[in-house]
């Protein structure tokens, strides 16, 4: 007991280093799967559950919305999140992938960022 107050006086957390130290090389992996995508919600996702996959994983996440990090028109957004068919003229701008929810949980079962084209 002495040892975790003394940790703790210190500024370290004992106990969470070790937790780091053993976690699995997949479980790290996992942690950073959306480390280079900056998503963005429409107003028809699921956007807690949303958000709390992506940033859980490593990823940014804005929305429609108060709170949000991001707006809509921000040129940092790699992927928007729509949940009903797009006609093509309406993907726009052209420099982000269009993904339905879908992908998200996809690619954290797959551990790995799956093709967007499917989606």
């Amino acid at each position: 007991a002495e040892e975790a107050e003394e940790a703790a006086a210190a500024g370290g957390d004992g106990e969470q280093e070790d937790l780091d130290a053993e976690m699995a090389p997949e479980i790290k992996a996992l942690r950073q799967l959306f480390g280079s995508c900056v998503l963005y919600c429409g107003r028809e996702c699921p956007l807690r559950s949303l958000e709390f996959v992506v940033l859980a994983c490593g990823g940014t996440l804005g929305w429609d919305g108060e709170a949000s990090r991001l707006e809509g028109s921000d040129g940092s957004i790699t992927h928007q999140i729509v949940d009903r068919p797009m006609a093509e003229e309406d993907m726009l701008p052209k420099t982000r992938e269009f993904v339905q929810p879908q992908w998200v949980y996809d690619c954290i079962n797959a551990r790995a960022l799956l093709p967007t084209a499917p989606y």
